[in-house]
Protein backbone atom coordinates (compact mmCIF):
# COMPACT_ATOMS: atom_id res chain seq x y z
CA UNK A 1 0.00 0.00 0.00
CA UNK A 2 1.31 3.89 -1.16
CA UNK A 3 0.22 6.92 0.57
CA UNK A 4 -2.19 7.06 -1.97
CA UNK A 5 -3.92 4.28 -1.45
CA UNK A 6 -3.36 4.66 2.97
CA UNK A 7 -5.31 7.86 2.38
CA UNK A 8 -8.18 5.94 0.37
CA UNK A 9 -8.56 3.15 2.61
CA UNK A 10 -8.39 5.50 5.92
CA UNK A 11 -11.18 7.73 4.28
CA UNK A 12 -13.20 4.45 3.97
CA UNK A 13 -12.71 3.14 7.06
CA UNK A 14 -13.44 6.67 8.83
CA UNK A 15 -17.11 6.65 6.64
CA UNK A 16 -17.82 3.38 8.09
CA UNK A 17 -17.28 4.67 11.44
CA UNK A 18 -19.50 7.60 10.55
CA UNK A 19 -22.12 5.41 9.30
CA UNK A 20 -22.36 2.56 11.80
CA UNK A 21 -23.78 4.99 14.33
CA UNK A 22 -21.02 4.24 16.92
CA UNK A 23 -20.82 7.86 17.67
CA UNK A 24 -17.69 8.39 19.59
CA UNK A 25 -17.13 4.72 20.51
CA UNK A 26 -13.95 3.56 18.87
CA UNK A 27 -13.89 1.10 15.91
CA UNK A 28 -10.24 -0.37 15.76
CA UNK A 29 -8.48 -2.35 12.97
CA UNK A 30 -5.71 -4.33 14.15
CA UNK A 31 -2.89 -5.69 11.89
CA UNK A 32 -0.40 -7.73 13.69
CA UNK A 33 0.91 -5.46 16.46
CA UNK A 34 -0.40 -2.49 15.12
CA UNK A 35 -3.72 -1.16 16.00
CA UNK A 36 -5.51 1.90 14.08
CA UNK A 37 -8.08 3.34 16.34
CA UNK A 38 -10.94 5.46 15.26
CA UNK A 39 -11.85 8.15 15.83
CA UNK A 40 -8.69 9.98 16.37
CA UNK A 41 -8.55 13.89 18.08
CA UNK A 42 -8.98 15.63 14.51
CA UNK A 43 -10.73 15.37 11.08
CA UNK A 44 -10.47 13.97 8.16
CA UNK A 45 -10.08 10.30 8.73
CA UNK A 46 -7.91 10.80 11.98
CA UNK A 47 -7.00 7.68 14.01
CA UNK A 48 -5.40 6.72 16.85
CA UNK A 49 -1.80 4.12 15.89
CA UNK A 50 -1.18 1.94 18.56
CA UNK A 51 1.35 -0.87 18.85
CA UNK A 52 1.38 -3.87 20.94
CA UNK A 53 4.20 -4.10 23.57
CA UNK A 54 4.12 -6.63 26.60
CA UNK A 55 0.40 -7.39 25.97
CA UNK A 56 -0.41 -3.26 26.21
CA UNK A 57 -1.62 -1.17 23.39
CA UNK A 58 1.39 2.05 23.33
CA UNK A 59 0.58 5.21 21.47
CA UNK A 60 4.63 6.32 20.29
CA UNK A 61 4.86 9.98 19.24
CA UNK A 62 7.31 10.99 16.83
CA UNK A 63 9.78 12.08 19.48
CA UNK A 64 9.82 8.66 20.35
CA UNK A 65 10.43 7.14 16.87
CA UNK A 66 13.64 10.15 16.85
CA UNK A 67 15.08 8.67 19.97
CA UNK A 68 14.69 4.85 18.64
CA UNK A 69 16.43 6.08 15.07
CA UNK A 70 19.00 7.88 17.12
CA UNK A 71 19.55 4.61 19.15
CA UNK A 72 19.51 2.70 16.22
CA UNK A 73 22.01 4.33 14.01
CA UNK A 74 25.76 3.99 13.61
CA UNK A 75 28.69 4.40 11.19
CA UNK A 76 27.76 1.23 9.62
CA UNK A 77 24.21 1.55 9.06
CA UNK A 78 23.19 5.36 8.62
CA UNK A 79 23.15 5.47 4.59
CA UNK A 80 20.32 2.24 4.84
CA UNK A 81 18.42 3.77 7.34
CA UNK A 82 18.50 7.05 5.19
CA UNK A 83 18.12 5.13 2.12
CA UNK A 84 15.15 2.84 3.89
CA UNK A 85 13.30 6.33 5.09
CA UNK A 86 13.22 7.65 1.46
CA UNK A 87 11.99 4.62 0.34
CA UNK A 88 9.04 4.23 2.78
CA UNK A 89 8.74 8.10 2.12
CA UNK A 90 8.21 7.68 -1.68
CA UNK A 91 6.42 3.89 -1.05
CA UNK A 92 4.87 3.77 1.65
CA UNK A 93 4.40 -0.25 2.94
CA UNK A 94 5.35 -0.99 -1.19
CA UNK A 95 8.84 -0.05 -0.05
CA UNK A 96 11.20 -2.85 -1.62
CA UNK A 97 14.51 -1.98 0.74
CA UNK A 98 14.49 -4.54 3.33
CA UNK A 99 16.83 -2.80 5.92
CA UNK A 100 13.92 -2.63 8.08
CA UNK A 101 11.90 -5.35 9.23
CA UNK A 102 8.33 -5.04 7.85
CA UNK A 103 7.14 -4.30 11.14
CA UNK A 104 8.99 -1.10 11.15
CA UNK A 105 7.97 -0.11 7.92
CA UNK A 106 4.63 -0.42 8.38
CA UNK A 107 4.52 1.33 11.81
CA UNK A 108 6.19 3.98 9.87
CA UNK A 109 3.58 4.25 7.25
CA UNK A 110 0.61 3.99 9.30
CA UNK A 111 2.41 7.02 11.89
CA UNK A 112 2.98 8.99 8.81
CA UNK A 113 0.22 8.33 6.85
CA UNK A 114 -1.44 10.58 9.65
CA UNK A 115 0.35 13.81 8.61
CA UNK A 116 -1.02 13.14 5.24
CA UNK A 117 -4.92 12.89 6.34
CA UNK A 118 -4.51 16.17 8.85
CA UNK A 119 -1.87 18.42 6.92
CA UNK A 120 -2.21 17.07 3.04
CA UNK A 121 0.80 17.86 0.81
CA UNK A 122 1.34 19.96 -0.90
CA UNK A 123 -0.13 22.96 0.82
CA UNK A 124 0.87 21.96 3.97
CA UNK A 125 4.46 18.94 5.03
CA UNK A 126 2.05 16.26 5.26
CA UNK A 127 4.66 13.04 6.04
CA UNK A 128 7.82 15.42 4.94
CA UNK A 129 7.72 16.79 8.65
CA UNK A 130 8.26 14.04 10.73
CA UNK A 131 10.64 12.15 7.67
CA UNK A 132 12.43 15.22 7.73
CA UNK A 133 12.94 14.72 11.34
CA UNK A 134 13.86 11.20 11.20
CA UNK A 135 16.75 11.77 9.28
CA UNK A 136 17.63 14.81 11.70
CA UNK A 137 17.99 12.11 14.15
CA UNK A 138 20.67 10.23 11.65
CA UNK A 139 22.79 13.36 11.34
CA UNK A 140 22.77 14.02 15.14
CA UNK A 141 23.92 10.32 15.67
CA UNK A 142 26.86 11.01 13.72
CA UNK A 143 27.12 14.30 15.88
CA UNK A 144 26.83 16.67 13.71
CA UNK A 145 23.55 18.22 15.69
CA UNK A 146 22.57 17.38 18.88
CA UNK A 147 19.89 14.96 19.97
CA UNK A 148 17.88 17.61 22.69
CA UNK A 149 18.28 19.97 19.60
CA UNK A 150 16.20 17.53 16.70
CA UNK A 151 13.97 16.69 19.56
CA UNK A 152 13.15 20.41 20.45
CA UNK A 153 12.35 20.36 16.50
CA UNK A 154 10.29 17.44 16.52
CA UNK A 155 8.33 18.81 19.76
CA UNK A 156 7.54 21.99 17.61
CA UNK A 157 3.91 21.96 18.24
CA UNK A 158 1.81 25.19 17.14
CA UNK A 159 4.90 26.60 16.39
CA UNK A 160 6.35 27.53 12.54
CA UNK A 161 7.59 25.21 10.42
CA UNK A 162 11.46 24.13 11.17
CA UNK A 163 13.78 25.48 8.27
CA UNK A 164 16.14 22.72 7.02
CA UNK A 165 19.38 22.09 8.52
CA UNK A 166 22.67 22.72 6.94
CA UNK A 167 23.63 19.53 5.63
CA UNK A 168 27.32 18.87 5.68
CA UNK A 169 29.17 17.51 2.84
CA UNK A 170 29.63 14.08 1.65
CA UNK A 171 25.98 12.93 3.98
CA UNK A 172 22.98 11.90 1.32
CA UNK A 173 20.03 14.60 1.54
CA UNK A 174 16.60 12.29 0.67
CA UNK A 175 14.25 13.61 -1.31
CA UNK A 176 12.07 14.73 1.48
CA UNK A 177 14.81 16.97 2.60
CA UNK A 178 14.96 19.13 -0.53
CA UNK A 179 12.78 22.60 -0.79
Amino acid sequence: MNYTEGITFIKELSKLHSNSGLGNNKLYVVMGNLKVEFPGYKNNGDYKLLYKQNDNWVAFSHSDIVSYIYKNTNQENFLNIINSLECIYQNGIMCDNDFFSHEIKNFLFWLTLQEDLNYPMPRYQGRKLPFQRFYEAVLAKLGFYELNFILGRTNNHNGRVPQLLQIPQGVKVPVFYMI
